[in-house]
């Protein structure tokens, strides 16, 4: 799962080696902005075109599901370093 910038959010992710999933599927939880939010479904939620409210909603669901199973969180810098680099 990534909270994300938006910007090759899931190209980033699979650049990594990783693969995108819902939340209660996920082990990880990659926060690489404060934008979008993606399980790799195709559904973004996205702040700029869905609005704060439908963000919020979700993002607000996704960290309560994520702390009731305890999925770690990375925090990343993506302008400074990506793995496709």
């Amino acid at each position: 799962y990534v909270f994300g910038s938006g910007d090759n959010d899931e190209e980033y992710c699979t650049t990594a080696g990783w693969t995108l999933a819902p939340i209660e599927e996920a082990h990880l939880i990659l926060a690489r902005g404060t934008f979008t939010l993606n399980d790799g479904s195709g559904a973004i939620v996205s702040k700029k075109t869905d609005g704060e409210q439908a963000y919020f909603a979700k993002h607000d669901r996704v960290l309560k599901v994520a702390a009731e199973r305890q999925i770690p969180m990375l925090v990343s810098n993506p302008d400074r370093v990506r793995p496709d680099a």
